[in-house]
């Protein structure tokens, strides 16, 4: 019987459906066949929590996008009632199966945070790396929710990217109204992994607010200003989501 602290996961997939739908023009936005092989293990003790990974990601419809990606992950939650937490994650991803490409790139990340009661402050360092032909791929992970809300960096520059980021989010509850209110703040400083060029610098913000048990109203700001690579991008989000 395995152990209860223990986490095993192994995956196989054959087909993956894109964040585009089934109505985006490009049909390999819509879907790819694919024969990836997946394995997590994670142990947990405590507030610790430490997972291995293993990622072989065979893309049959866009060969150049086959990877192997392994990796180590030690995240460290809080103490009850508020604290220092972490998380630390080191990876190596190297070309696989049929991709036509040869290449090696690190990653690194470093984030540590402190919480204290319903406020979480986060500081960042994230590094994909590159060689100047090509990059460290997350070519199915959920790419808006990370690198900048204004989503200039969903595929990661030749040169690579080092995000430095600040970050805090929480809650409080006015006195005009009943029920809490969600905010959420971010700076980024986006440079290049190899030269250390400068992107540019992204700030970002979020408001939101349980209207009913079952309906959500969120405003969310992206403001991305260029200084070498992209341009000057804002974006304004105004969205309800009803959870039947």
């Amino acid at each position: 019987m395995p152990h209860p602290q223990l986490d095993v996961r192994a995956l196989r997939l054959a087909r993956v459906h894109r964040a585009s739908g089934d109505d985006a023009r490009d049909p390999l936005a819509r879907e790819r066949s694919l024969a990836s092989d997946l394995l997590n293990v994670a142990w947990a003790h405590g507030a610790h929590r430490v997972a291995g990974y293993h990622y072989r990601h065979d893309d049959r419809d866009v060969p150049a996008a086959s990877t192997a990606t392994t990796g180590l992950r030690w995240t460290r939650g809080a103490p009850q009632g508020g604290g220092l937490a972490w998380t630390i994650e080191a990876a190596r991803q190297r070309d696989h199966a049929d991709n036509p490409l040869a290449f090696s790139h690190g990653y690194r990340l470093l984030e540590p945070e402190w919480k204290h009661g319903q406020t979480t402050l986060r500081v960042g360092f994230e590094r994909l790396g590159g060689d100047g032909r090509h990059a460290l791929q997350a070519p199915l992970g959920t790419l808006h929710a990370f690198n900048g809300w204004a989503d200039r960096f969903l595929v990661t520059p030749a040169d690579g990217l080092e995000d430095r980021y600040l970050a805090a989010n929480g809650r409080f509850t006015p006195a005009a109204l009943s029920r809490p209110l969600a905010w959420t703040v971010a700076w980024h400083d986006f440079r290049a992994e190899r030269g250390g060029a400068r992107y540019g610098r992204e700030l970002d913000a979020s408001l939101g607010i349980a209207l009913h048990p079952r309906l959500d109203l969120l405003a969310k700001l992206a403001d991305y200003r260029a200084d070498g690579f992209s341009r000057d991008t804002r974006k304004l989000w105004l969205q309800l989501e009803w959870k039947p």
